[in-house]
């Protein structure tokens, strides 16, 4: 039955029967109270074109509208065990959820301050997305007032925001603190960028560009770039100055403790700190064209400029010193308190080495070893600079108590290596001063031994010994039927410099002047000034070398060794000790006032000589012709 109806009252209703339904064809207005238990008890309330309520409605079973409903007071559906599901829009009946409101193409729920000015649009999305549209364009949680950004979640305790996988174990929080910082905090304590596998407590993973069907590839961004944030400018016109910049650090973790230990316990290993630059990419396509692989890239660090002094002033202007760039290796620990043999931990060292040359193929040459230079910095673009001090220096020693030695400083060029079927050379060693310019002597090269210490009782100890040294020659091998020589030792050469080329007088060459340390200047006196000492080799088994004194052109002058002295390129000869011999005299044309065997002492000691001898003697030496 379809028909408009109006009622006041109709809590005494009897049910009307059409198929246990109440229809209201065009529209049903109620002004009084409906109670759907008596009206309907099994069915439903229909309006069709509407259904308007001015007093309280309660229904127990279906109710559905295909038009409007308006209620002057409130609808209440009666409250379940099972919360009674109510559906609004199209999709909706039956409902799935307790509310479910639906609308395919606008937003399902408005929630509104004034009406079509301030609201919020909820909306899902055709493809299951959630949207919230404010039309402030920004949403807070927990915020009173505006947000001040598009989404703002406020908590003054606690993070403002989860991401949850698996809820109270595998999650990441995301707080605000007093402070201003943003904290991270994932219950797995790793965070990843790029990956959700990360391998450390901050692994950023940059996935390579896509592949391009032509031309070069495409350059990847930097994966991480970090700088301290540049310190804060003032406006005040007083002798102020500007804020510092920030710094930026990057330390390894320190090794953990095992304080508990009933036996002996062993700290943990502080974790390494490793910067590394990429790889070249490898060139590896077949065919007739040159393959060059890519260089590695290029690792930098620079300690910061100092700040100009430009400013236009009467007083002073005075550049800022650039900052230093320090490297230091990990502190040894120290073993204070047992009662056994306390030693400490050697302090970590440091090593600076250039990347391994490539290999090649067969008959093919070898990529060189980089180089490593380490320099002073250049000298700036004016008038006089002077270009940076390069200072190479070991550690001082203890000052505490007794003290400790001084840190050694080796500088050595590196080993020739292979199987001995080739010649390969060690590497040369140079210490070379800097040329000079104009009207200015070169740079002279120094290298000197330390001083000597002071000992307990306040007397002065020796000087270090200054020593240059030959390399020594590589030792014989047995093999299963020959027996090889062992190789000569270097020579040890010091040489003065060439003189320069002239266009009216070439310059002179330099000198090689070898001399004695001077006696001290104290106040004290006497000392012997130090001596200047030549000596060839030690002979072994074999024979003695010569300590010469040769000319320009390489022939000796004179010469020592182990049996004597030798003058003139004769060969050393031992001290001669005989009266010699009578022969070879020869009498004069004047009557003869000695005899040929007459010897003399010079009334010098008492080995007495024929003049034949000392002329024998004098021949052998050298010193005179033969």
């Amino acid at each position: 039955m379809a028909f408009p109806v109006t009622l006041r009252r109709l809590s005494q209703m009897q049910p009307e029967q059409d198929g246990g339904n109440l229809l209201g064809g065009s529209y049903t207005s109620i002004a009084g109270e409906l109670d759907a238990e008596t009206v309907v008890a099994t069915g439903l309330i229909n309006g069709a074109a509407g259904l308007q309520l001015s007093g309280n409605a309660n229904f127990q079973n279906n109710v559905q509208i295909t038009g409007s409903i308006q209620a002057g007071s409130y609808i209440g559906l009666p409250a379940a065990t099972v919360p009674v599901p109510l559906g609004i829009g199209p999709g909706t009946s039956p409902p799935a959820r307790n509310l479910d409101v639906g609308h395919a193409t606008n937003p399902q729920i408005r929630l509104t301050n004034t009406q079509n000015t301030f609201y919020t649009d909820l909306q899902a999305g055709p493809a299951g997305g959630f949207f919230i549209l404010p039309t402030s364009l920004r949403t807070g949680i927990n915020v009173a007032s505006t947000p001040a950004r598009a989404l703002e979640v406020l908590d003054a305790s606690s993070p403002q925001l989860r991401l949850t996988q698996l809820a109270g174990t595998q999650y990441c929080d995301f707080q605000v603190p007093v402070t201003g910082y943003l904290g991270i905090l994932p219950s797995g304590g790793r965070v990843g960028i790029a990956t959700a596998t990360p391998n450390a407590a901050l692994h950023i993973n940059s996935p390579a560009p896509a592949t391009v069907a032509s031309g070069n590839g495409t350059d990847h961004i930097a994966a991480f770039f970090s700088s301290g944030s540049p310190g804060g400018n003032t406006t005040d016109t007083g002798n102020v100055r500007g804020g510092n910049g920030g710094s930026l650090s990057m330390s390894a973790g320190p090794g953990g403790t095992a304080p508990n230990a009933v036996g002996g316990s062993t700290g943990g290993q502080g974790a390494a700190c490793t910067i590394s630059a990429g790889a070249g990419g490898a060139a590896n396509v077949a065919g007739t064209g040159i393959n060059f692989g890519g260089a590695g890239g290029t690792v930098s660090t620079s300690a910061g400029a100092g700040g100009n002094a430009s400013g236009v002033t009467s007083a002073q202007c005075k550049g800022g010193a650039g900052g230093s760039y320090q490297i230091f290796a990990g502190a040894g620990g120290s073993a204070t308190n047992g009662t056994g043999t306390l030693t400490g931990g050697a302090g970590g060292a440091i090593t600076i080495r250039a990347g391994q040359g490539g290999g090649g193929g067969a008959g093919v040459a070898a990529g060189l070893g980089g180089q490593v230079a380490i320099q002073g910095g250049p000298a700036a673009a004016i008038d006089g600079g002077q270009g940076g001090l390069f200072t190479f220096l070991a550690a001082d020693g203890s000052s505490v108590g007794s003290g400790g030695q001084g840190g050694g400083a080796t500088l050595r060029a590196g080993n020739g290596k292979g199987d001995n079927t080739a010649s390969r050379s060690g590497g040369a060693l140079t210490l070379t001063a800097g040329d000079s310019a104009g009207n200015q002597a070169g740079a002279p090269a120094s290298i000197a031994a330390g001083k000597g210490g002071t000992s307990a009782a306040g007397a002065g100890v020796a000087g270090g010994a200054c020593s240059v040294t030959g390399g020594a020659g590589g030792g014989g091998t047995i093999g299963p039927t020959t027996v090889t020589a062992g190789g000569s030792g270097a020579a040890a050469n010091v040489t003065g410099g060439a003189g320069g080329a002239g266009t009216t007088t070439n310059g002179g060459g330099g000198a090689v002047n070898i001399t004695g340390g001077a006696v001290g200047g104290g106040a004290g006196t006497g000392g012997t000034s130090g001596g200047v000492n030549i000596r060839a080799g030690a002979p072994g088994t074999g024979a003695a070398g010569v300590a010469a004194l040769q000319n320009s052109g390489g022939t000796n002058r004179v010469a020592v060794n182990d049996t004597g002295l030798g003058f003139y390129a004769h060969a050393p000869i031992a001290q001669p000790s005989a009266a010699g011999s009578a022969t070879g005299y020869a009498a004069g044309a004047t009557t003869a006032t000695f005899h040929s065997d007459d010897t003399y002492t010079g009334n010098v000691g008492s080995t007495g000589y024929t003049l034949n001898g000392v002329v024998a003697a004098l021949k052998n030496l050298g010193l005179i012709a033969p």
